[in-house]
């Protein structure tokens, strides 16, 4: 009767063990001071941010997606995978285009603007930027970077400081119909605040 008892409790710790695989890897999680590099102004899904240029037309989008998920990286080696490294949080936003007008035979994820932003094992934010380029064919501008280590400026706009402004020169990407975007003013915090068509000298900038 005691050997079986003894048995019973080496199954039962195995199985604890297999229930719980996670407590086996080191698991990277969004601290606080990441979110100084983490654009918390799209967490409210169905908000809508306006941009307004010189002749005061507007541009919009629209939240609809901000969602943090806990994903597992695999680790390999020349003979292949060695199975479930680590944990990590991952960011995932995705951005309406409302003034994009795309018919059912047209990709609709040319109206999407999506931003991926990844917990290293090393504590780095790993920023992923995708934009869009319609022009008959949805192709895409993605933007890869790091973050803190990445230098930042300041911008002011409508007398409010942005601190922390990646610019990016982009070529040619589409947010509205007929649009060639080719600069765009990404903060770290807010997000999108501001993209220039500079062939035609067209600037918009966040109104709200």
């Amino acid at each position: 009767m005691k050997k079986l008892f003894l048995y019973q409790l080496v199954i039962m710790a195995l199985f604890s063990c297999s229930l719980n695989p996670e407590e086996d890897y080191p698991y990277h999680k969004f601290s606080i001071s990441d979110f100084d590099y983490i654009p918390t102004f799209y967490n409210e899904i169905g908000k809508i941010t306006t941009f307004r240029n010189q002749y005061n037309e507007d541009v919009r989008f629209e939240t609809s997606l901000y969602r943090i998920e806990k994903k597992f990286s695999n680790s390999f080696n020349f003979v292949g995978n060695t199975g479930r490294s680590s944990y990590y949080d991952e960011l995932y936003i995705n951005i309406l285009l409302l003034d994009m007008e795309i018919d059912e035979f047209q990709n609709y994820y040319c109206q999407d603007i999506e931003i991926k932003i990844t917990k290293k094992y090393n504590g780095d934010l790993l920023h992923i930027l995708s934009f869009p380029n319609y022009d008959g064919f949805c192709f895409g501008f993605v933007k890869i970077f790091e973050t803190p280590q990445r230098n930042t400026e300041e911008v002011i706009i409508n007398d409010k400081a942005y601190k922390k402004v990646i610019i990016f020169d982009v070529g040619s990407i589409t947010f509205y119909n007929n649009s060639t975007i080719h600069k765009v003013y990404y903060d770290l915090k807010h997000g999108i605040i501001g993209f220039d068509d500079t062939e035609n000298d067209i600037q918009f900038r966040i109104v709200n």
